[in-house]
């Protein structure tokens, strides 16, 4: 039964970092941030249905995508390349973690534009 509810968790995440990808198209910044936000932490409340596999990965990525959320969520001075880098930190958390579970879907990769 865990295992349903780490997949779930996971899946939540995923959807969260398309909509942010979608939101930054769109240039909605704090919308942007908010939605990497919520996939960041869907994807830490996957720890306690995955015990320890994926425990150290999920804090990891997660931390580095909140850093570059909070700034824009706060209308902060962000760069481009640091926005890519947290997009790109919560996918290879997503991967990890899907490897982790045992889950085939990935996280689509992320292009911040020019």
């Amino acid at each position: 039964m865990d295992w349903v509810f780490a997949q779930a968790n996971h899946s939540l995440a995923l959807a969260h970092r398309a909509r942010a990808a979608e939101n930054w198209s769109r240039k909605k910044f704090g919308d942007t941030g908010q939605d990497l936000k919520a996939s960041a932490q869907a994807l830490s409340s996957t720890a306690p249905w995955t015990g320890d596999r994926a425990l150290a990965v999920e804090t990891l990525w997660a931390n580095r995508t909140h850093m570059v959320s909070d700034k824009l969520i706060a209308g902060g001075v962000w760069a481009r390349h640091k926005v890519s880098q947290g997009f790109e930190s919560l996918r290879a958390g997503l991967d990890q973690v899907a490897n982790a579970i045992g889950l085939k879907s990935k996280a689509a990769p992320f292009e911040a534009g020019s």
